[in-house]
C-alpha cells in the first residue's frame, strides 16, 4: 500500500513538473498538483513510519512536510 501512494505521489510530481516546463498548465494548477503530491507524499511517508518505527523514516517525513507547508504559503 505504501509503495502504491509514494508511486501515485511520484507520478502527480512529475505531471506538474513537466506541465511547468512545457507552460501547458497554469501557475495555480501547478501549484494544486504539487501540494497533491507533496499530500500523497506525506500519507506514503507516515505509513511508512507507522510500519516501519525508524529515525530516518521520521525525518524524512518532517522535510516532506516542512515542504509542503513552503509550497502552501508560497
Amino acid at each position: 500500500m505504501k509503495r502504491l501512494v509514494l508511486a501515485a505521489a511520484i507520478v502527480v510530481l512529475v505531471v506538474a513538473l513537466v506541465g511547468r516546463a512545457v507552460d501547458g498548465f497554469s501557475e495555480t494548477t501547478v501549484d494544486a498538483l504539487a501540494v497533491a503530491g507533496l499530500g500523497l507524499l506525506a500519507v506514503g511517508q507516515g505509513l511508512r513510519v507507522w510500519a516501519e518505527r525508524s529515525m530516518r523514516s521520521v525525518v524524512i517525513l518532517l522535510l516532506v512536510l516542512a515542504l509542503g507547508a513552503f509550497v502552501l504559503f508560497d
